[in-house]
């Protein structure tokens, strides 16, 4: 996947990041702070969004349950982590994230406030 720069000059490589929040009871109130607190950073203004759920038989559809983030190269997954360990040192329940490049490979971290700081060095693994 490519993407322009913010000149609109050249291409730039781009990777999705998927993100999903697991086991909280307002997941969706957590999915959509995160994607707030994400786009609020320059790097990624434009690059977040929602993964929506896929629809089983006989059901209505739901809220999306995970984030989509385009990074390109240049330090942007550790902007990434950095931004993910200081939203989750905000946040008052426990949260488990799981983060995955296209390849599949993830990681999962769950983590509330201040224990949270092992957060970058386990993203950037």
């Amino acid at each position: 996947m490519y993407a322009f720069d913010t000149e609109g000059v050249r291409a730039v490589a781009t990777q999705d990041v998927r993100i999903l929040i697991e086991g909280a009871r307002d997941g969706e109130q957590q999915l959509i702070s995160l994607r707030r607190w994400l786009t609020a950073e320059d790097e990624f203004r434009g690059r977040v969004r929602f993964e929506e759920k896929a629809v089983k038989p006989g059901e209505m559809g739901g809220f999306a349950d995970a984030l989509i983030v385009a990074v390109g190269s240049g330090g942007a997954l550790t902007v990434l982590s950095s931004s993910i360990q200081t939203w989750l040192q905000q946040q008052r329940s426990k949260v488990s994230i799981t983060v995955a490049n296209s390849n599949g490979d993830s990681v999962c971290i769950t983590a509330e406030g201040p224990a949270a700081n092992a957060v970058v060095s386990r993203l950037q693994e």
